[in-house]
């Protein structure tokens, strides 16, 4: 089987999407995006919703909301309609090998999703993973469905002050459809043997010039329904994991 991976993530091993070509071929469009070095499942045609799987008490969910939070207000700044959200959760640990998809995985294929995902009633799922591994975001094309895995809060940089809102807005870039950037002073730096120095211990680093236009390009201004333009902050909603 020839294979095409496209990795992106916090460093460059945080989220790989295999183009396992089985009976399917990519999409014209997820081509291009591939050559773009873009996620390929590119821009959202709606708001979508997040579900955060983790333990009852994990610290972590509050920055799922501060990355979410981050992100609508920066998108509200560039006069974009799209947001974030809504976030809910579901408590419990599901084995790790239930979603992990370790860089170089031939077990992903992006036209086939796990009937146990398929079930998980969200757009984005947000594994808060008690597992040693880089931080990743992957998905699906049909139906559009991405996760994120974030690995224990007892791994860098998880373990450094703000280092979960980080690397958990780092990976909602790519969900929104980012990929990396070599800019030192940027969210989405992955793509530089610096990046993993520029963790700030307060906020969130800032996006580059180059990805404002792209966001802009990707989901232009007053391009949506209104209803989205009236964005709050999320509370998350809690449900019982099975």
């Amino acid at each position: 089987m020839n294979r095409r991976a496209f990795v992106v993530g916090l460093g460059g091993l945080g989220a790989i999407w295999p183009l396992a070509c089985h009976a399917q071929s990519p999409p014209d469009d997820a081509l291009s995006l591939l050559r773009k070095g873009l996620p390929v499942w590119g821009a959202w045609k709606q708001r979508p919703s997040i579900v955060a799987i983790s333990r009852e008490d994990d610290p972590r969910l509050t920055a799922i909301s501060q990355a979410v939070n981050f992100w609508n207000a920066e998108l509200l700044k560039l006069d974009i309609s799209f947001r974030l959200g809504p976030v809910s959760r579901m408590v419990g640990l599901l084995p790790a090998n239930n979603f992990h998809l370790s860089p170089g995985s031939a077990r992903h294929n992006p036209f086939n999703m796990p009937e146990h995902i398929r079930n998980i009633d969200g757009d984005v799922i947000v594994v808060l993973s008690d597992g040693d591994f880089s931080p990743f975001t992957t998905g699906w094309l049909r139906p559009k469905k991405l996760i994120v895995e974030i690995p224990s809060e007892q791994t860098y940089p998880l373990t450094v002050p703000n280092g979960a809102a980080y690397v958990i807005a780092h990976e909602f870039g790519h969900v929104i459809g980012l990929g990396h950037s070599g800019d030192t002073n940027a969210l989405m730096c992955g793509s530089s043997p610096w990046c993993h120095f520029s963790f700030p211990a307060q906020g969130i680093l800032p996006l580059s010039n180059a990805e404002k236009t792209q966001l802009i390009e990707m989901y232009p201004p007053n391009s949506q329904d209104d209803l989205m333009r009236r964005w709050k902050q999320d509370p998350l909603r809690e449900q019982n994991a099975g």
